[in-house]
């Protein structure tokens, strides 16, 4: 609440300002021809692109997405907070692919790139990114219940991020750079310069390279993972 002292007709008064919470929302997403970027994002009316919603949602919101594949690089970077998290989900029962098809995103960059705070990300397919198929920066972004397969480096990398959970996610034959090569790279998650990160939970296989790897971490938690044929 704030105190704004005004005058109205000659009598100095105190108006009293409420400051109205913001509501959160809940957007939804379906490829074309079923989503319209046009449209309003309802249950009956999704977007179709990722960047379009990422572009109208924003702290507290959810975004729902359903089934189908999705040909793009998805950037988020919205900051939202402990009250008001950002949650870009799977649908219940659907499994939405997001895909590179070997050409996205064309740089040393993820497919999927976490960059905001407070943002969880839930339920998808990653797939066939040219380098990582997650990246995460920011603070308390978690990655939960993906399955991350075929992309050329790492399937997961944490930078210079602050907290946050990768967990219950399925992760398979990923750094595909160093096939035929023994010993190399992360399969799983590279946590790189970050702090209170957990990862937990995971089956992570049949990577080329190390299944979890940990360089220049703090507070960082590794536990109940079930990690083989790396």
């Amino acid at each position: 609440m704030m105190k704004t002292t005004v005058t109205v007709g000659g009598v100095l008064g105190t108006l009293l300002v409420l400051s109205m919470p913001c509501w959160a929302e809940t957007y939804y997403l379906a490829p074309a021809p079923a989503g319209n970027d046009g449209a309003g994002g309802g249950p009956s009316s999704p977007w179709a692109t990722f960047a379009h919603a990422i572009g109208e949602i924003s702290a507290g919101d959810t975004l729902v997405v359903r089934d189908g594949s999705y040909e793009e690089r998805v950037v988020i970077p919205i900051v939202g907070d402990a009250g008001n998290p950002v949650v870009v989900r799977a649908a219940v029962g659907a499994s939405p692919v997001i895909e590179g098809g070997g050409v996205l995103p064309g740089s040393d960059a993820g497919l999927v790139e976490l960059s905001g705070s407070h943002i969880t990300f839930e339920g998808f397919e990653v797939r066939g990114s040219t380098a990582y198929g997650i990246a995460v920066s920011g603070a308390n972004n978690d990655v939960r219940r993906c399955t991350i397969h075929g992309n050329h480096l790492y399937s997961v990398r944490y930078f210079s991020a602050t907290g946050g959970v990768v967990e219950q996610n399925v992760i398979y034959d990923n750094v595909r750079a160093n096939a035929g090569l023994i010993g190399l790279g992360s399969g799983c998650t590279l946590i790189q310069s970050s702090s209170d990160v957990r990862v937990q939970d995971n089956t992570v296989r049949q990577n080329f390279g190390s299944g979890i790897s940990v360089v220049e971490g703090e507070g960082i938690v590794v536990q109940r993972n079930t990690v083989y044929d790396n």
